[in-house]
Parts: C-alpha cells; structure tokens; sequence
C-alpha cells in the first residue's frame, strides 16, 4: 500500500451545496450538454430531471475524479428522475442524454453538487483537520461515499482543531448537515 505524505501541505475548502452549479435548469433533450460551472472540489452530483411523462433514456456524466483520472457514470430515467452520484467528480467535461421516449417541451434536466466533498482519494496519513462550521453539523469520514460501511473520524458542529496522526485508508470526506458554508482545512 502506498502511503500519501505531504510536508506541511495545507487545502482548504468552504463547502457549501448547490443545486445548479453543474448545469442551470435547461429543457432536456437527447445530446450533449456542456457544463455551466464546474465542482470547487470532488463532489457527487444531484441530478433532477423534472418531467411527469419520460419512460425511459440514459444520462451520462463523464469528467476526473479527485485524482485526476478519467470517470463517467451513468443514470437510467426508467428507474427515477433523481440521482446522486456514487462517483466524486472533480471536473464535469460532458453531460449526455441519450434514447428518451415520451418527453414534453417543459421537461427539464437541473444537476448541482452534494453537501459531501472528497478532499481526496487513497491512503494516505492524516495529521491534523481543522473545522469552522457556521451553520449545521459535519462528519470527517475515512471512505469515497456518504452511505454504508464508512468510518467516522470526527464530528461536531462546532469550530475545532482535530490533531491525528493516523492512515486514512480510503480517502478523507467531509459531509455537512447544515446549509453551510463550512470551511476545512487539513495536512497530510
């Protein structure tokens, strides 16, 4: 297993959620979108697509990941008309909507980011974190999603230095419960 270490390397990030940032309310249809905005740092993606009569068609999402590499992950309107991604997207490079059957001229398509964020992915040896949370709760998490299995490395919601020297296996996230903005500051 190879182990992230960084000298005194600092990010931060103020994590707040939108629900537009990634492409503003347009009106769907099968093509290529490009995005509006793009992720302040790795985040899944809330995706709404507001129609009572589509049956069925695919949206793909392509871009990086929080370690740059290529990702793309797709959701099946026979299924819903709202999604969270499972991947983290750092970037969105394309937004594809292919094969809809029955859609109106109102039916749209609206994609913003979570209140979770990667602040990165893989092993790595975490030194300290540090939180000013404004406005609503917010778990420090060693894993890539918000759901199952994850490990809770602190909480709180209250502003607080949180001094480890512990190995992340997975990667570090930060959730907020709150409306934000929270601000996160951490060394590896």
């Amino acid at each position: 297993m190879q182990i992230r270490s960084y000298d005194a390397e600092k990010t931060y990030i103020t994590l707040i959620s939108d629900n537009d940032l990634i492409l503003n309310t347009v009106t769907i249809t099968d093509g290529d979108f490009a995005p509006d905005g793009q992720p302040p740092e790795a985040r899944n993606l809330d995706i709404v697509v507001d129609s009572s009569t589509i049956t069925a068609g695919i949206i793909t999402v392509t871009g990086t990941d929080a370690n740059n590499k290529s990702i793309a992950e797709s959701f099946d309107l026979a299924d819903a008309f709202t999604f969270t991604s499972t991947l983290n997207f750092k970037t969105v490079t394309n937004i594809n909507v292919s094969g809809l059957a029955d859609e109106d001229p109102g039916d749209t398509i609206t994609i913003g980011v979570t209140d979770g964020a990667q602040l990165f992915e893989g092993p790595g040896i975490l030194e300290t974190v540090t939180v000013n949370a404004t406005t609503g709760p917010y778990t420090i998490i060693d894993g890539t999603t918000d759901a199952g299995s994850v490990v809770a490395i602190i909480a709180g919601d209250v502003p607080k230095t949180f001094e480890y020297h512990c190995v992340i296996k997975t990667g570090l996230r930060v959730v907020m419960a709150g409306t934000g903005p929270l601000t996160v500051t951490w060394t590896l």
